[in-house]
């Protein structure tokens, strides 16, 4: 009996009840035990359960480690992974986890809990004296699928894959998981394009409103009074000239304010735009399960977010330009007085000399 194997599984479990020395001689829950372990071996989990169950009733002490172990091997391989981790807490408690049963508590917290970190750890101390078991690979790329760490679970996910292909005999609880990781990080993926797509989009509608805001700041820069000073005459060129270093001055304070003034309003446009995406994201994120109805009201709702994000930012882009055009106006108003009572006063003129003849017409 120690000796079987999954081959010779089946044809013990039906030769054992009908032997007389069974029959007669077999102590007290034996047969049903050793069923059991039989069933365990085929990878039938719930009909291993049954007979276990029924050595439980039989015997005195239903909660001895090794039945507890054996009994939450064969529920993890049903998959009644919540009774299985209830049996194997208690054997924790215990302090009698072995690393099978470390194993088997691992898995059974990666069905039961959103916990892959504390799952991990068990399966990892399992993996010490285990080595490269295929439950143990399998249970660690799951377990780092659902961390997150998408390099490491595809690793750990294609060692499991080889070591189960070659595998004589299949395992439904290595398939189990391996199934799981792939669909995991399928969705990890998935969710990872999008959020790369959408900042994408953010950086490049930040850039070309930053641009547009530039250049609508340069445009509504008024006239530089150098052209006005070569159609003036020579004494107001000068003037002109003397007036131009405060000038300009005054103009590049005021172009610098506006534009200071028009990226603070694009920072914001951006941040409410990256707030509502990130709001999308999640949304998305746990679009993994649901009716085609609720589907599609979430995909009402994201338009709508999109045209109320959209609107929210062409509304602060109004807002820049008015702000833009009135500090421009305001500088100009500003540096036309500036320059008006920074002008120096005119030298009156100087009547010219009378002339010889004048001179002499004057005297009496």
């Amino acid at each position: 009996m120690l000796a079987a194997d999954q081959g010779r599984a089946g044809e013990l479990l039906a030769s054992l009840p009908t032997q007389a020395l069974v029959r007669h001689f077999a102590p007290h829950a034996w047969l049903p035990l050793q069923q059991g372990r039989l069933h365990l071996l085929r990878g039938d989990g719930a009909q291993a359960d049954k007979e276990l169950a029924e050595v439980a009733r039989l015997t005195s002490d239903a909660q001895r480690p090794e039945l507890l172990a054996i009994r939450a091997q064969a529920q993890v391989l049903a998959g009644e992974h919540t009774k299985a981790h209830q049996f194997l807490s208690a054997l924790k408690g215990k302090s009698e986890l072995r690393p099978h049963d470390q194993l088997a508590l691992g898995i059974a917290l990666l069905h039961t809990r959103n916990k892959p970190e504390e799952a991990s750890e068990h399966i990892e101390a399992a993996r010490e004296v285990l080595g490269g078991h295929p439950r143990v690979l399998a249970g660690l790329a799951y377990a780092r699928a659902r961390a997150g760490d998408a390099v490491a679970a595809s690793e750990l996910l294609e060692r499991a894959q080889e070591v189960l292909d070659d595998e004589t005999h299949h395992d439904e609880v290595v398939a189990d998981l391996v199934r799981r990781t792939e669909k995991a990080l399928r969705a990890f993926r998935k969710t990872e394009a999008k959020r790369g797509r959408k900042r994408d989009r953010r950086r490049r509608g930040a850039d070309a409103q930053q641009g547009r805001a530039e250049t609508e700041v340069v445009a509504a820069e008024p006239r530089s009074e150098s052209a006005d000073a070569n159609t003036a005459g020579p004494e107001e060129a000068k003037a002109t000239e003397a007036e131009e270093p405060h000038a300009r001055k005054i103009q590049e304070a005021k172009a610098k304010a506006a534009t200071e003034e028009v990226r603070e309003a694009a920072k914001e446009v951006a941040k409410s735009t990256e707030e509502e995406t990130a709001d999308d994201v999640d949304a998305d994120e746990g679009e993994d399960a649901g009716s085609k109805k609720e589907k599609k009201a979430r995909g009402r709702k994201a338009r709508k977010q999109k045209r109320r994000a959209a609107r929210k930012k062409q509304k602060a882009e109004e807002r820049a330009k008015r702000r833009a055009a009135e500090r421009a106006a305001q500088g100009g108003e500003a540096s036309g007085d500036e320059v008006g009572a920074t002008k120096p006063a005119a030298s009156p003129a100087t009547k010219p000399a009378a002339s010889r003849d004048e001179v002499g017409a004057t005297e009496p």
